[in-house]
């Protein structure tokens, strides 16, 4: 039922006119504006077939309102009303208007798989799609409408777009081509508004907003050094934290911790300013223990390290042999893994990637069991797709709320939900040429 604001039985109801606008940068987000004889609290609530909601416009000392709806799919028919109460009088506004459709070159997502009964109860898909002119940035739900979207500019990459710690999303941006030398981090309300941003020079891959207002993220670390007989420009990494007040610090660099050997000749290129060492591409925070878990994809390594010292905690190593100092843990039983991504720990404390096998040949979610007194790790999960595909670029896997977890291989443009038993119960695929970047699956709109 439309919730409709209702005046004290004393009070005077006048109608007034509302100016509806859809967003021009976000086409699901629509303004609603209308003016009141004297200023009063005002709300704004709509109602669609399946949902509805209600914001309250706090600014009581004005007489011009403004609030937005926010989360209707395209093309669907919104009742709405608004309403501003001084005590003594109510100024009021209703009607229905029309979501938009979406650009014709909207990249459709299309549900193959759909088993409700199992799924999680997480309803919104939050995060970026890469394509070769546009990255936009979405919230969609289980049926694949996009809720929200917005597109960047096109001389703009979107790597990474979250949910936001405080509300609305914060997305990483670096300008095109790839260098990653004019990074920033914006935040932004639904509405589509840019709250605040911060200049990130160098920062790559991955970004973390840390529970005391700081910002974890990857920069790169690069130096002339000799490789192979020749002096060479390689990229490392430096694990940076800023801090709410700007300032930064470094915390862990690979050229304090690894040899850097010859046979990095033999990595992927990746950046334009020079080999490619070790690829970093995950930062996890374990709050508990105030230690950063950082992924190094291209020596096949993880390492966890203090967040106050630098110092190494441990490492974990797939299929590599590169060392660094303290305990290294190895693969006992199971599948090693190599080109990680996205590596944390779960809630029992196991270590989780997104990884290649080591034949090269295929590519999904590996869980390992972590035995300290033997300093090994032991396979208790793997999905890979059917049939098997190969994804090195990019990969998630993410914990969810009935122990679930959702599989994104960015690549392929595919979204597995999937159980415990490793059944597919909910599957959501991008058009060819169209790829994810980092997705999350939440309850509710950021």
């Amino acid at each position: 039922m439309m919730f409709v604001l209702l005046a004290l039985a004393a009070c005077a109801h006048v109608n007034v006119p509302c100016e509806v606008t859809p967003d021009p940068t976000s086409p699901l987000v629509t303004h609603v504006a209308w003016d009141s004889g004297a200023p009063g609290t005002s709300t704004l609530s709509f109602q669609w077939d399946e949902e509805g909601g209600e914001g309250v416009v706090t600014d009581v000392t004005a007489t011009a309102h403004s609030a937005s709806i926010v989360g209707v799919p395209p093309l669907t028919e919104v009742a709405y009303s608004a309403s501003t109460d001084d005590g003594k009088r109510a100024w009021r506004c209703e009607g229905t208007f029309r979501t938009p459709n979406l650009a014709v070159s909207t990249p459709k997502l299309l549900v193959t798989v759909d088993v409700p009964e199992r799924q999680s109860p997480e309803r919104y898909v939050v995060g970026s799609l890469y394509s070769a002119t546009a990255d936009p940035m979405f919230v969609f739900d289980r049926q694949g409408r996009y809720r929200w979207f917005l597109e960047d500019d096109e001389d703009h990459m979107v790597l990474m777009a979250t949910p936001a710690v405080g509300g609305g999303v914060v997305n990483s941006r670096f300008g095109r081509p790839q260098g990653f030398v004019d990074g920033e981090l914006v935040w932004r309300d639904l509405a589509g508004d840019a709250v605040t941003s911060i200049p990130l020079p160098g920062s790559h891959h991955v970004f973390r907003e840390l529970p005391d207002g700081s910002i974890l993220y990857l920069k790169l670390d690069i130096r002339e050094a000799e490789v192979g007989g020749d002096t060479r420009t390689v990229i490392g990494d430096s694990v940076v934290e800023r801090s709410p007040d700007g300032t930064e610090r470094v915390l862990f660099t690979t050229w304090d911790h690894l040899e850097l050997r010859d046979d990095v000749l033999t990595h992927p290129a990746f950046y334009p300013q020079g080999i490619d060492w070790v690829h970093g591409n995950a930062l996890f925070y374990v709050e508990e223990r105030d230690t950063i878990l950082y992924s190094m994809a291209h020596v096949r390594t993880v390492v966890e390290f203090e967040r106050s010292t630098g110092n190494v905690v441990r490492s974990f190593r797939g299929d590599a042999n590169w060392m660094l100092e303290g305990p290294s843990y190895t693969v006992a039983e199971g599948e090693p893994f190599r080109h990680q991504h996205d590596a944390h720990f779960d809630e029992e404390g196991n270590l989780v990637v997104f990884a290649t096998d080591s034949l090269g040949s295929n590519t999904g979610a590996h869980v390992y069991a972590i035995d300290e007194s033997a300093q090994t790790l032991r396979e208790i999960w793997r999905h890979v797709p059917e049939p098997a595909l190969l994804n090195l670029v990019l990969g998630q896997v993410q914990e969810l709320e009935n122990g679930n977890r959702l599989v994104a291989f960015p690549y392929a443009g595919l979204l597995q939900e999937v159980t415990p038993d490793e059944d597919v119960v909910w599957e959501v695929r991008t058009p060819l040429g169209v790829m994810f970047m980092q997705t999350y699956l939440r309850d509710d709109l950021p």
